[in-house]
């Protein structure tokens, strides 16, 4: 980054305990004195408090802490004063551009702060079922977001996209859980509605205004001799000095008028801001920069615009898209449930099936998965108790997109198992059990619409890049087939039935079977970055060096070895739970898919294994280890389990001869 906005993160970094700025004297309708209000507002805040708000940020979908609606509690005058400032029509501090490179900006860091804040609001009111104040919040953040753009000054512009961005993610979360309906719409459409469409944080301008400060600051440092040293003004980048850093103000002057034609080159392509020739012609032009062709202070000071030009554009598509979302939400041309997350509804399916009476439940855990076999009363007893869980799968198996991102806790990565992880698994066996009964009962309109919501809940469960979840998927299919295979051969199904089902199943991925690439993919950069922020380093490489180092040594790392070590870390992990015994018998539900007794093994081996130095791990590959889930031999046959399944559900024509089952 240039040279002013090191000199301005320095500054913010120094002044961010100093008191907000605020126009003398007050006016009311300027939502900088709002906003300065609120960081007068602001609470102390302890570095465990500020875990704990970040965290609810990054994983907000279990139930919040009480100690946290205790902070936000604190934040409430502050919040307050916030909201009120974004409802202004404009934002300005009254800033002395004049000042230079020593203009002074404490706003920034607390105005970020607060909107992270915001944002775990937001979630806290999501979660207890206000979606109108949360809905509020979030356009609070949005106009906060382009309130800060009109500093004109470009870090100013980057952090109003960072508090806009808070706001969107809270967004994304209410339509992930189907909570933004048409009202709540209307409130996030009418604060995105008041931001310019084109460059919405206002790059342009702030670009602009760095060649003012650059001028203003090289004015400011002229002698009464008429000249001024640029090497008087700060480390640039770690540039070499320039062989003559002195000027005269002519001198000056005329340097300026090139930094200017720079400017004015950089401006039209932001304004013409085309997707394919900007990068181009604006990599032209940094090479113009580099040669000279601008000048001597242009070369110093001169900001180099890519990636600014990218995020502009980046911004501009999410915010028109955001928009059309947003406005076939209050139209009705679109349902709530068309844009949310099927993951939400497996969660709550879970959590509703987990509260039904545990004799039921270790019965379908301990049921024969043999289709032939008729389901035991116990089961029968659940099925007629799960009306509740079979409508929260069939709304998610309509659903389009499912994402579990949003439920894993990135704290608790690597992971064993999510904790999401049984819950699947008993869900596709109640909807197997489910299946088997309706069959055997001749059922044929309820065994077509379980079999349905099992095929499509395989499909959705494809996308979930865990080793626990591949697994429960692979297993599923494989029961899956014979039986719906079965009752086609009984006809139980209609021709078209069966060639929906059959649809269905050919949609899963041939190029991944189950996702056993993509879990393991996942799982060497979850290891990677637990071994960069817990290992002991012996070398003197920089933390980038080091970083690259681990991750290409942790790419050796086989799928067992990986199940392996996550199962190592989550047992150091919980090594100091009240109820370590409970955590250890989490994973019970999961026998079949994990092998408990290797399990058990490398449970034992966490409290020697862990610490770990650099060298220490680049030996983990020739450790010998108890092998977990037997991924490998798994996955080795996953590709031909799925073509021979696949080709078992292709209907066939009247006169062919039947398959043999699979």
């Amino acid at each position: 980054m240039w040279a002013m906005m090191h000199r301005v993160f320095a500054v913010l970094m120094v002044l961010a305990v100093l008191p907000a700025l605020r126009a003398e004297p007050p006016d009311n309708r300027n939502g900088a004195t709002w906003y300065g209000r609120a960081l007068e507002n602001f609470p102390s805040v302890t570095d465990e408090e500020w875990e704990l708000v970040n965290r609810y940020r990054a994983h907000s979908a279990g139930v919040p802490p009480v100690e946290l609606r205790r902070i936000l509690a604190r934040f409430d005058r502050a919040m307050g004063h916030a909201r009120r400032g974004a409802r202004q029509k404009y934002s300005d501090y009254q800033l002395d551009y004049s000042q230079g490179f020593d203009l002074m900006l404490p706003h920034l860091t607390r105005m970020r702060t607060l909107a992270r804040v915001m944002q775990a609001d937001a979630l806290v009111k999501l979660h207890d079922g206000d979606a109108g104040a949360a809905a509020d919040r979030i356009a609070s953040m949005y106009r906060m977001g382009s309130h800060m753009g009109e500093d004109r000054i470009v870090i100013s512009s980057l952090v109003g996209q960072i508090v806009w961005k808070a706001g969107d993610q809270a967004l994304q979360t209410m339509l992930d859980r189907g909570a933004l309906g048409p009202a709540e719409a209307a409130v996030a459409l009418r604060a995105a509605e008041s931001m310019p469409s084109i460059d919405p944080f206002n790059y342009v301008d702030a670009t602009i205004m760095e060649f003012d400060l650059v001028v203003s600051t090289i004015e400011n440092q002229v002698d009464a001799d008429g000249f001024v040293d640029l090497d008087m003004l700060g480390d640039f980048d770690e540039r070499e000095p320039a062989e003559n850093s002195v000027m005269t103000v002519e001198e000056v002057r005329e340097h300026f008028d090139l930094y200017g034609e720079y400017i004015d080159e950089v401006v039209e392509i932001l304004v013409e801001a085309d997707p394919d020739r900007g990068p181009q012609d604006l990599e032209a032009l940094t090479q113009r920069l580099a040669d000279g062709e601008f000048g001597q202070i242009a070369g110093r000071f001169a900001p180099k615009m890519n990636k600014v030009f990218d995020r502009k554009l980046a911004v501009e598509r999410r915010l028109a898209r955001r928009m059309e979302t947003l406005k076939s939400l209050v139209a009705g041309e679109h349902g709530v449930r068309e844009h949310a997350n099927a993951a939400f509804w497996y969660l709550r399916a879970a959590e509703a099936l987990h509260r039904k009476p545990e004799a039921h439940l270790a019965a379908l855990r301990s049921a024969s998965p043999a289709p032939g076999r008729p389901v035991r009363p116990e089961i029968v007893s659940l099925l007629d108790e799960c009306d509740d869980v079979r409508t929260l799968l069939r709304d998610a198996s309509e659903m389009s997109r499912c994402d579990f991102t949003v439920i894993r806790d990135p704290a608790a990565a690597p992971a064993l198992a999510p904790r999401y992880a049984v819950g699947l698994r008993d869900l596709l066996r109640l909807i197997i059990a489910d299946s088997r009964h309706r069959r055997d009962a001749g059922d044929r309109d309820a065994l077509m619409d379980r079999l349905r919501i099992a095929w499509s809940m395989v499909k959705h469960f494809e996308s979930d890049p865990m080793f626990t979840t591949v697994l429960t998927n692979h297993e599923a299919f494989n029961r899956l087939v014979p039986l719906t295979v079965h009752a086609v051969q009984s006809e139980l199904l209609t021709a078209e039935q069966h060639a929906e089902l059959s649809s269905l199943g050919h949609r899963l991925r041939r190029t991944d079977p189950f996702g056993y690439a993509a879990a393991t993919v996942q799982a060497r950069a979850d290891v990677a970055r637990y071994f960069n922020d817990s290992i002991v380093f012996v070398d003197v490489a920089s933390p980038a060096e080091r970083y690259a180092k681990l991750t290409q040594t942790v790419r050796n790392f086989d799928a067992r070895l990986l199940l392996y070590l996550a199962a190592v870390i989550d047992t150091r992990r919980h090594a100091d739970d009240a109820d370590f015994d409970a955590y250890r018998s989490s994973c019970a539900p999961l026998a079949g898919v994990l092998d408990l007794a290797m399990l058990s093994q490398a449970r034992a081996d966490a409290s020697q294994l862990l610490p770990l130095t650099s060298p220490e791990i680049e030996g983990l590959a020739d450790r010998p280890i108890p092998d977990i889930g037997s991924i490998d031999r798994r996955r080795s046959r996953a590709r031909r389990e799925l073509r021979r399944g696949l080709e078992a559900l292709r209907p066939r024509p009247p006169d062919a001869e039947k398959p043999a089952d699979p």
